[in-house]
């Protein structure tokens, strides 16, 4: 008999506690890479503008005023843009132009920065499949395992994406949402029991059968606890920390990984139970 939601949950909660270093530091250091990225990428999208727009703190400051209904804000902005006319007003040809200027030298800059937060999103989501299986509690463990099933956790989610969701365009959401759930259990055949990449999407859909509204109602069911739980969090940290993009981005950044770490092992959890009460064809 497979485990309840509130077993999963329970079993999730012991194995959050024991790894809680672990997620952390991974958390600290893919949060601190991303807000990295995102303030070279700001900084960089200023710079890259046709016209000087100042530095980011003035740049934030005038966001702020606008925000608070500033005229005088908004109006400056513009002719930091340079597309202010001689008489005050804004020239729509200069909006245009300036606009299609900003495009042309963002797009290097926000290719790297996507490339960037790829990368981190793909070797985090391998870290804590690593941790959530082996149990590692040392942290350098458990990163110096990851290195190796980059690549094959990354060949699992492309096939699982062409085996389901690539066929979007053709016969609608319902077969992505069909076959997606039944591949979950991927990740833990690759990791565990060491299979190929092709071989291990066909067991977890061949393993989960009979499972899919057993996957899918308990991973909908984490997934409003754990939103819920980010969204307190988030509100009670936003009163003891100074607002400013930096600290936004951290402890947005925070927060996601520590939560990639928690879905990752209720996911190993589920995939394991599940698995081990396969059901005969």
């Amino acid at each position: 008999m497979t485990h309840s939601l509130g077993t999963l949950l329970t079993s999730t909660n012991d194995a959050a506690k024991k790894l809680w270093k672990p997620i952390v530091i991974g958390a600290v250091l893919f949060a601190l890479v991303g807000a990295a990225g995102q303030m070279m990428f700001m900084q960089s999208a200023i710079n890259t503008m046709p016209v000087p727009m100042g530095d980011l703190d003035r740049l934030e400051e005038r966001a702020d005023r606008i925000e608070d209904g500033d005229q005088a804000a908004m109006m400056e902005m513009m002719d930091a843009m340079g597309v202010v006319g001689e008489d005050g007003e804004l020239d729509q040809e200069m909006m245009e132009n300036m606009a299609a200027g900003v495009i042309k030298n963002m797009l290097p800059t926000f290719s790297g920065f996507m490339l960037i937060m790829m990368l981190v999103s793909i070797v985090a989501s391998a870290y804590y499949f690593v941790l959530a299986i082996h149990k590692d509690t040392d942290f350098k463990v458990a990163f110096s395992k990851t290195p190796s099933l980059i690549l094959p956790l990354l060949g699992v989610w492309i096939w699982s994406f062409l085996r389901s969701f690539a066929w979007i365009p053709l016969i609608g959401f319902v077969f992505a949402f069909i076959i997606g759930p039944r591949l979950v259990c991927s990740p833990v055949i690759l990791i565990k029991e060491k299979k190929g990449v092709m071989e291990s999407v066909r067991l977890s859909y061949e393993r989960t059968r009979g499972y899919w509204g057993k996957i899918v109602g308990n991973i909908i069911a984490m997934a409003i606890l754990l939103v819920i739980v980010l969204m307190l969090i988030g509100m009670a940290t936003e009163l003891v920390i100074e607002e400013s993009v930096m600290m936004s981005a951290l402890l947005a950044g925070f927060l996601q990984w520590c939560a990639t770490g928690y879905a990752s092992i209720f996911t190993v959890k589920l995939a394991e139970t599940v698995m081990s009460n396969q059901l005969k064809a």
